[in-house]
């Protein structure tokens, strides 16, 4: 029997396509979702031995660029540049700032790791990030994906967005912030804590 290798060259070519040029058909309808691509395409290629810190400079800022149109300004990052409104359109309504298809918590995390590849963390308004970031936590202290148009936190509560949410705080620096802007942490963790199972065999059981 052959033993099967890597192609590691054609997976190169692969992703440098998707990455210099347009995604594969069955990709265009998730524009929503291209932050997240960029990140799989990038680090796709580091794990290549190809990836962001051998790229020209002009392509490190190109992307660079890219990733921060997406940025929001009310804090965080929207899912992809044609998400992303002028800043016209973010109006004070009078009960706060209209949150017009507003940024979420996993687009934002991408981002800044997409960031991280091309040197670009510092460009990211880190006080706004942070602040938007708190009002995505309910009073059980677990997080949602997004704050809507009526102030209401949308996305569900299993711990994915408390992981991606702690990681962006993190990376921010949000974890030497003063108390009054930072996160509920301690709420946090009773959330967590919460979500513990103790019957193990019972629910194999369950699923049997």
């Amino acid at each position: 029997m052959t033993e099967r290798t890597l192609e590691k060259e054609k997976h190169i070519k692969y992703w440098q396509r998707c990455l210099k040029s347009l995604l594969p058909t069955f990709y265009t309808s998730t524009d929503s979702s291209r932050m997240t691509l960029a990140f799989f395409i990038l680090s796709a290629l580091d794990l290549l031995g190809v990836g962001p810190s051998t790229f020209p400079k002009e392509d490190r800022t190109r992307i660079r660029e890219w990733i921060l149109k997406s940025q929001h300004p009310n804090g965080g990052f929207c899912g992809s540049p044609n998400h992303r409104f002028p800043d016209q359109y973010y109006v004070d309504v009078g009960n706060g700032i209209q949150q017009m298809d507003p940024a979420n918590l996993p687009a934002t995390f991408f981002a800044l790791l997409c960031l991280s590849f091309v040197e670009g963390l510092d460009k990211v308004n880190r006080k706004k990030c942070l602040e938007w970031l708190k009002t995505l936590q309910r009073n059980d202290g677990s997080f949602g994906e997004l704050v809507a148009q009526d102030g209401s936190i949308e996305g569900g509560r299993d711990m994915r967005y408390c992981q991606t949410g702690m990681a962006v705080r993190w990376i921010l620096g949000g974890d030497a912030a003063d108390q009054q802007n930072d996160v509920d942490v301690e709420g946090l963790v009773d959330h967590i804590r919460a979500g513990q199972v103790y019957c193990r065999s019972m629910i194999m059981e369950g699923w049997s």
